[in-house]
């Protein structure tokens, strides 16, 4: 099967994604660049680049849960930004030998699409030893909202517990399989999509927990030049805190540094008037004057740890 054969497929599975009503895409894919007419005063852009042994191990998941696991990465950052994702370019560089199983990738990539309505329209392939992926979502809106909002006394928000991608790694890597939700998560994260729209109602901030709530929390302070407190007894309070505890355990993990430090969760953290009475959120900490510390827990200065490439 030749490229021009591949992309003529592709093409097929990609035709499910999106909204059957937009008339707006004018060119999609086989052109040399997409073409639509945005609906929104302005467009949100996000790039993703995903390479095997770094961001994912065929080892422990399909090409299938692979695309599902890119995409959901991609349209978060969309999504973290307030507003919907709309379209998706995506670039992809192979194994000849995996011509066949690209396929499977590409339907992982329509469903998780499908999740939201945006819309495959165009991208790139080439030839490579490993797997690489390259994606970059296209959001909608005439308003959007920034890490760098958070007011001193605005109070940390997140809307789910993170641990779930983290728990799921250590479980794939020590072969054990204590806690299937978990493992599932890791490979193919299950975002809400829509609580980053529902929350952003009310945010001063917003972004998603990719790299780990330290991490994360610390971006917030850093664009803000705040400080960003967490409260670790508000986290240790959660009421699924004692399940993951339960599981943390059992992997020889401490139960609170697994919250802190579980990075590719792709749920919102945000800032918000510490008076807004949260139905959908768990308050989590408060934002304060900058001091000698950019993040603090307790009041006691925090270092930023989780992911990082580098």
């Amino acid at each position: 099967m030749d490229e021009i054969a591949i992309i003529e497929r592709l093409k097929e599975i990609f035709a499910s994604t999106g909204r059957d009503s937009d008339d707006r895409l004018k060119v999609g894919i086989g052109d040399d660049a997409a073409f639509f007419a945005p609906r929104a005063s302005g467009v949100a852009v996000a790039s993703d680049l995903l390479t095997e042994g770094v961001h994912f191990d065929r080892a422990w998941s399909d090409l299938y849960a692979i695309g599902r696991k890119a995409t959901a990465a991609n349209l978060a950052d969309i999504f973290a930004m307030g507003v919907p994702a709309s379209y998706l370019l995506v670039a992809v560089a192979f194994n000849p030998e995996d011509r066949e199983a690209i396929f499977d990738l590409a339907r992982g990539i329509a469903d998780e699409c499908l999740l939201v309505g945006a819309r495959v329209i165009g991208g790139d392939l080439s030839r490579a030893t490993s797997l690489t992926i390259s994606m970059t979502a296209i959001g909608e809106g005439d308003a959007v909202f920034t890490r760098s909002g958070p007011k001193v006394g605005d109070a940390l928000y997140l809307t789910a517990l993170p641990c779930r991608s983290l728990l799921g790694l250590e479980q794939l890597r020590r072969s054990l399989a204590l806690d299937s939700e978990s493992i599932d998560f890791h490979r193919s994260p299950n975002v809400e999509y829509q609580s980053f729209l529902d929350v952003a109602v009310n945010a001063t901030s917003l972004c998603d927990i990719s790299d780990g709530l330290l991490i994360d929390g610390a971006a917030l302070a850093r664009s803000s030049t705040l400080s960003i407190n967490i409260d670790s007894e508000a986290l240790q309070a959660h009421p699924e805190f004692s399940a993951i505890a339960d599981i943390a355990l059992a992997l020889g993990m401490d139960p609170l540094q697994t919250v802190l430090t579980s990075g590719e969760e792709h749920g919102p953290l945000f800032t918000a008037s510490s008076s807004w009475k949260a139905s959908n959120a768990w308050r989590i900490g408060e934002v304060n004057v900058r001091g000698a510390s950019l993040l603090t827990m307790d009041g006691e200065a925090s270092e930023e740890r989780g992911f990082s490439h580098f």
